[in-house]
């Protein structure tokens, strides 16, 4: 073994032992294609006396759902492969696959997770955040030069990267002097520096390279591969053109789709071509066979596709991926629409759905062979897929495609299912006319025909329509019909969607106790029924709830079920929306700190543009209530993502903000502009946290206004009643509003209290506004620590977080990526954080911020 792969073979056996003590680990091993992963890897797991476990996600296209698990499943126990074959709970499966694998000692190892399908990819995350007791060691391997930010390992990664159980192993390219090690072991004759230069350290054209045997080295890895290639005989090259054709395959698939004699693929195994394992043959590395699938002219590559898709046909094959891809390799129109809309079911129901949406677009490509009501049919399974996978656009071309198929067919029914969808596509791309268009006219057309289900979801879609906007009367009134109607015709489902509608349009306007009892009503029934997704909508919405109304206790209790809830079931969505509320909490309650932590961990992750909004929201607030320069971006950023669906639960707030923000600069007119924006939404919420906070900015600026309702505390400092509302904060845990209304007082004991809790907030940026306000007043500025962005050696709050951060070694990228800045904007708090410190270099300004203090050697970034 070379030198450079001794040290993470040694931090694998490392991993191990704390494997065998009994604590889990996972390990993301990567690096460029080619670089050497599965080699090390696989020499580690082959000296390991542990049971190891092999899966592999195929660079095939759609790929297999939960592929790697299908290759380990017989090693696991009938029980699993019994699940596997039918149309498990995804849920309980993977609790059942950690318990097989934690019964003894285990190394698991992903292959290519790149590669993954969302199905794998959700299990390794479920695996990876339940390991810490379970016996098991996962290897991952994926190409660090294949995904993207927007990837979804990538996202993945991210969820797993606060879990103490997950390290990365970087396999890093060979130096010069392995290459030489290398060439040497082998006996070749070559030279060493131009073997080095074209392969610039990677092991897999290294390898390549040297085994193209020729008198001189072939200028690239396409010329290396091709040139073993042409030394073989005809079935030999015939076997090696269907296994790039077909992928991983079993021994006689290959053999019939070449239509030759096994010697052919004993050619290409003995040559290192080709590898086996268990009867199934691949190529030694996809690279290769992208060279060979490549070089593949389109008719031989079409009349192996033929030659497969006859056998497999001939022997009743059950893999309908297999089919479908063979089909459509094939060009097969007939079998593609056979197969292809079974292949996009299966890869749903495992939660697949990107592999899902490529089967079912490939049978839409050829949908003029059906008949219309088929034809809408595999439209809306598709348009129900791309909306899974964020293809809004598409989803709702593919269901409008669908409605002009049923109005063509005269089929109401299909009509009206159709509206009620384009409906909910509509109202998730922000077209909320479109969306109440589509809603209004689905009922129409329902009401026309015998009343049932969907009907009855087409009520309760308007309800939700309603109480997104802020209207709860339309919300109430249209969720009363679709509850009336769903328990006539017993649709649980809907009943339980409609009372959380009406639940949360009762509790946003004034009336939080019949409100909640409905929430918690529609929460029991579906924690009874066991609706997921339904149980963790109402969790979110009791939080809403009981937030808009200052209940912080109650809140946290609803966050903490909620938040528990959603990790034992993976519904990262809601969690993370439910993250950010938490993060909302923190803010009313003055953990700054810790609500910053959690925004970053939202908006680091995927999520809905809800959650990222209250996450920029957060953001936003206390970077204006500290100074900090960002803080407008967030919350341009909060607002943008807010009105594509006219969501007055952020909008408001953010002019909120924006109106104390210009109060900070002294900006009177600004301050009233700013209401302007928000004052007829907050009144039609009949909030009155929302409508008081409008108010005190307003009466601040010079402009009181009148509204009601009022909440009390805000109420008691519009009327000057200072010690009162202070009471009232202090009770309601909000030290930063109960700082607020002593600074508004002209006792000088009040201004000190006002004065120590700003400094204990870090409140910068107000802390200044209020000395303002107390110098014109008369009043006494309170002496002491202030917390001002000269602190530490001059540097600001934002400046101290990327200092932070250099300290820990990332780069510009990574800090903008921490921080959610751009690359620009970090570039200039790099410079000017070297500038303060006096400091040449990011190495002297680490060292020079531990000498004076500003960040000890175990610190952690204040975020």
């Amino acid at each position: 073994m070379l030198l450079e792969r001794e040290s993470q073979l040694a931090a694998l056996a490392e991993y191990l032992d704390e494997v065998r003590n009994g604590r889990g680990r996972m390990v993301l091993v990567n690096g460029p294609a080619g670089i050497g992963k599965s080699a090390l890897v696989e020499h580690f797991a082959s000296g390991s006396a542990a049971r190891v476990l092999r899966g592999v996600c195929d660079g095939a296209v759609p790929a297999r759902p939960m592929g790697p698990l299908t290759d380990i499943a017989d090693a696991l126990g009938p029980h699993i492969a019994e699940q596997l074959r039918g149309y498990p709970d995804v849920l309980m499966l993977n609790s059942a696959v950690l318990s097989a694998l934690g019964e003894e000692p285990t190394i698991l190892v992903v292959e290519d997770a790149h590669w993954a399908d969302e199905a794998t990819l959700d299990m390794l995350r479920y695996l990876g955040r339940r390991l810490r007791d379970a016996p098991v060691l996962i290897l991952v391997t994926f190409r660090s030069d294949e995904i993207g930010p927007d990837h979804l390992l990538t996202l993945v990664l991210g969820d797993l990267a606060s879990c103490a159980t997950t390290v990365r192993l970087a396999v890093p390219a060979l130096t010069r002097s392995a290459v030489e090690q290398w060439v040497r072991e082998v006996g070749a004759t070559v030279d060493v520096d131009v073997l080095f230069q074209r392969t610039e350290g990677n092991a897999f054209f290294i390898g390549e390279l040297l085994a193209a045997d020729t008198d001189r080295l072939p200028p690239g890895l396409r010329d290396a591969v091709l040139s073993r290639a042409a030394r073989l005989s005809p079935p030999g090259r015939t076997v090696l053109d269907a296994v790039a054709v077909l992928g991983r395959s079993d021994a006689d698939l290959v053999l019939a789709t070449a239509a030759t004699r096994p010697t052919g693929l004993e050619e290409c195994l003995h040559g290192g071509l080709l590898v086996s394992t268990d009867r199934l043959v691949d190529f030694r590395h996809d690279l290769a066979r992208q060279v060979i699938v490549d070089a593949l002219s389109l008719a031989t590559a079409t009349d192996l596709a033929e030659r497969a898709l006859a056998w497999l046909d001939a022997h009743t094959c059950t893999d309908e991926r297999l089919m479908a891809t063979m089909a459509e390799r094939a060009r097969d129109a007939d079998a593609i629409l056979v197969h292809a809309p079974r292949a996009g079911r299966q890869a749903a129901q495992w939660g697949a759905h990107a592999e899902a949406a490529q089967h079912l677009r490939a049978a839409a490509r050829h949908r003029s062979r059906l008949p219309d009501r088929d034809q809408a049919q595999l439209l809306e399974e598709l348009s129900v897929e791309c909306h899974l996978i964020g293809l809004l656009e598409e989803a709702l071309e593919c269901s409008r495609a669908a409605l002009d198929l049923h109005r063509s067919a005269g089929d109401a029914p299909g009509v009206g299912v159709a509206l009620r969808w384009c409906s909910r596509i509509s109202w998730l791309m922000g077209r909320t006319r479109e969306a109440h268009e589509y809603g209004n006219e689905a009922v129409r057309i329902l009401e026309m025909i015998p009343a049932g289900e969907p009907l009855a979801m087409a009520f309760s879609n308007m309800s939700q329509l309603c109480m997104l906007a802020g209207d709860a009367a339309g919300a109430i009134t249209w969720g009363r019909r679709a509850i009336s109607l769903g328990t006539d015709v017993g649709a649980d489902e809907v009943v339980m969607h409609a009372q959380t509608n009406i639940g949360t349009a009762l509790s946003s306007s004034g009336h939080l106790d019949e409100g909640r009892a409905l929430l918690e009503a529609s929460l029991d029934r579906g924690l009874e029924d066991g609706a997921h997704e339904h149980t963790a909508r109402t969790y979110n919405n009791l939080v809403t709830a009981t937030l808009s109304d200052h209940l912080v206790v109650d809140a946290r209790d609803y966050l903490a079920a909620g938040i528990g809830y959603c990790l034992k079931r993976d519904l990262d969505t809601w969690r993370l929306n439910m993250e950010a509320m938490a993060a909302e909490v923190d803010l009313i309650t003055g953990d700054w700190d810790q609500a910053l932590g959690r925004c970053r961990a939202v908006l680091e992750t995927r999520g809905s543009s809800s959650g990222r909004a209250t996450a920029l929201l957060v953001l936003g607030t206390i970077g204006i209530r500290r100074g900090d320069p960002d803080a407008t971006n967030h919350l341009d950023e909060a607002l943008s993502l807010a009105s594509r669906g006219r969501v007055p639960g952020v909008a408001v707030p953010v002019a909120t903000v924006r109106a104390e923000a210009a109060w900070i600069s002294d900006r009177p007119r600004s301050v009233q502009t700013e209401i302007d924006r928000a004052w007829q939404a907050a009144g039609e919420t009949m909030n009155g946290w929302w409508i008081g906070a409008l108010a005190w900015w307003s009466a601040l600026s010079n402009g009181p206004r009148k509204a009601s309702p009022v909440a009390p505390p805000f109420d008691l400092m519009l009327a000057g009643r200072w010690s009162e509302a202070a009471t009232l904060w202090e009770r309601t845990g909000d030290p930063f509003w109960h700082a607020i209304t002593l600074a508004g007082s002209d006792d000088p004991a009040h201004a000190r209290t006002a004065f120590e809790l700003l400094v204990k907030l870090g409140a910068s940026a107000t802390l200044r506004a209020a000395a303002r306000e107390w110098e014109r007043r008369g009043v006494p500025v309170p002496r002491g620590r202030r917390p001002t962005p000269v602190e530490s050696h001059g540097l600001t709050a934002r400046e101290l977080e990327v200092l932070h951060l250099l300290c820990e070694g990332l780069s510009n990228q990574e800090i903008a990526h921490a921080l959610v800045l751009a690359p620009k904007t970090v570039g200039h708090h790099v410079s000017a954080v070297l500038q303060k410190l006096d400091a040449p270099s990011r190495a002297r300004a680490t060292a020079r911020a531990r000498q004076l203090g500003i960040v000890s050697p175990e610190s952690e970034p204040p975020i």
